[in-house]
């Protein structure tokens, strides 16, 4: 459940702080984002639309079938604007989830 908001504006948007979403089974994690994507829209209630566009940054893990893992870039679009948002995810980490800067959070009720 997404209930708070970053406060720097480097979440999500440097590759060295990456929102990190965590897996059960690294076959399944695509779902993590989906859920992600789902609970945020744009500053103002905008519908928001996400593409994954590139990887980058390999880094040592431990929950990944061949020990590296990588970050996946999504580019974001808010409807009725041509604003483009790229943000950094991190699948095989889990950190604490926050709603990155200019975006707000659905209700979720």
């Amino acid at each position: 459940m997404l209930t708070e908001y970053d406060k720097d504006g480097k979440y999500g948007y440097d590759m060295d702080y990456p929102i990190n979403l965590g897996f059960e089974n690294e076959k399944y994690s695509p779902k993590n984002v989906v859920y992600f994507f789902n609970a945020i829209s744009g500053p103002n209630g905008e519908k928001i639309s996400y593409e994954k566009i590139d990887t980058c940054c390999p880094f040592p893990t431990k929950k990944s079938a061949v020990g590296a893992g990588t970050l996946d870039i999504y580019q974001i679009s808010l409807e009725g604007t041509e604003k483009k948002i790229i943000l950094y995810i991190n699948i095989y980490e889990k950190g604490k989830l926050l709603c990155p800067k200019g975006f707000s959070i659905k209700n979720q009720s």
